[in-house]
């Protein structure tokens, strides 16, 4: 690189400095977008009655958006919870970007990504799977070759499917306050 001002002769060689760049690899963004912070999953959102009063479950959908599998060395789409007071985060599933990649991993419960699609869901079976009433934490990693990987804010929240009840026999007895 050569720098001078318009009135400097162009062979002055304090003119000239060496410059070097290094880019920081990155990967594609993704955004876990429903369902939002501080959700709350409680008996309404989990159960439903039909008119003939049938009662049926209903799961958590959790979705992700924001991501671009053209991203150059994109390989994948974790989807991970975990209970807000563990250090540890289990998967739910894995999407690839391509059926080879899907195929390399061996994984019986992972999906391609179709580039046609804006948003992925992932419907969590809290009743079936007998999750407990606790506060829940949700992400989404996206990973590219050369181990980078770029992870999402993560997404709060509480499940609670016992309705409160009355304990105890109000007081005064008597009625009389």
């Amino acid at each position: 690189v050569y720098l001078k001002a318009p009135c400097d002769d162009i062979n002055d060689s304090d003119g000239y400095i060496d410059v070097s760049v290094e880019f920081k690899k990155s990967c594609s963004k993704v955004t876990v977008s429903a369902p939002e912070d501080n959700f709350i999953f409680n008996k309404a959102e989990a159960y439903s009655k039909d008119a003939n009063g049938n009662v049926t479950t209903k799961t958590l959908p959790i979705t992700f958006t924001d991501f671009n599998t053209d991203f150059a060395g994109f390989k994948k789409i974790e989807l991970q919870y975990r209970n807000a007071s563990s250090e540890n985060w289990m998967k739910f599933k894995t999407y690839y970007g391509t059926q080879a990649l899907l195929d390399a991993a061996s994984d019986a419960s992972g999906e391609v990504i179709d580039a046609a699609i804006a948003d992925y869901t992932f419907n969590w079976d809290v009743i079936g799977n007998q999750i407990l009433d606790e506060n829940y934490e949700f992400r989404a990693i996206s990973y590219c070759t050369d181990d980078v990987q770029n992870i999402s804010p993560i997404v709060s929240g509480s499940i609670n499917l016992n309705a409160p009840v009355q304990f105890g026999t109000p007081q005064p007895s008597d009625g009389i306050l």
